[in-house]
């Protein structure tokens, strides 16, 4: 019985460790179109708050509170910090559709004097744009090349919207990360909730990480050339102290300017 009750609150202490434990996760970003430019970037996860700093010339920092859902986005270089809500997100969101639509609109006359194979192509891109179709939807198929990741191997996948590639990433399956379940879902999370569009702007890949895998590697392609690389780099566990995830005292608050409302089509 003494040896059980040690074998109990032993694994006891290890399980509340590492449900208590965060993860700090570097990242690199690579801008082909801009000479292969590089910048770093850190992400610090812990509980329902998630840290992301921009290292290089925004000097910014980006706090994710998932229980609030909202963002506070420090600028360090000017001391100030502003915070958006998912609302205000989604609300500016659907501003911007509105807008693209009222564009679309106006430019029906020029559309008119297109060809037919033109003006399809300008109505698919305008469309795309707003939202309007599923076609343009970014869905990744399974290759047969291999790519490498800390020295493991990753599956590569290409990102199809419609018979264009606009995307390719390169998966490993979630045990091969050295975080837990629920940090990859936090990690989801913020790419998918807070993105600019559910299924573009890199956040498709992490839609669909059950089928795929995590993408540890995510490459933005254009006429067939890629101009942009992301990659996570590497997972550490540890604990993050919770002033990670505040704001310094000195910096001053702005407010989130309100979106003019959209004019009416000129006729």
């Amino acid at each position: 019985m003494c040896f059980l009750k040690i074998f109990f609150f032993s694994l006891l202490f290890i399980l509340t460790f590492q449900l208590a434990g965060g993860v700090k996760i570097l990242t690199e970003s690579i801008n082909h179109s801009d000479g292969g430019k590089k910048a770093s970037g850190t992400v610090f996860i812990e509980g329902n708050m998630v840290r992301v700093d921009l290292e290089g010339e925004s000097g910014q920092s980006i706090i994710y509170n998932l229980d609030k859902m909202d963002i506070t986005i420090i600028n360090h270089p000017e001391k100030s910090w502003i915070k958006i809500t998912k609302k205000q997100i989604d609300d500016s969101r659907a501003q911007i559709k509105k807008q693209m639509e009222m564009i679309m609109e106006q430019q029906k006359a020029v559309l008119e004097g297109l060809s037919p194979e033109q003006r399809a192509a300008v109505e698919a891109q305008m469309k795309e744009i707003t939202g309007q179709t599923d076609a343009l939807r970014v869905k990744y198929t399974k290759t047969d090349r291999k790519g490498k990741w800390n020295k493991q191997e990753c599956t590569i996948y290409d990102g199809m919207a419609g018979n264009r590639k606009v995307e390719e990433i390169c998966t490993v399956p979630p045990d091969k990360l050295n975080c837990s379940t629920d940090e990859i879902e936090k990690l989801k999370q913020i790419s998918t909730d807070f993105a600019v569009n559910d299924y573009q702007d890199g956040s498709a890949a992490w839609h669909s990480i059950k089928e795929t895998g995590i993408p540890v590697i995510q490459k933005s392609i254009d006429n067939g050339k890629t101009i942009f690389t992301n990659t996570l780099i590497s997972f550490q566990n540890k604990k993050i102290s919770a002033d990670k995830f505040k704001v310094p005292a000195e910096y001053k608050e702005v407010k989130m300017p309100t979106m003019e409302k959209t004019p009416p089509v000129k006729k």
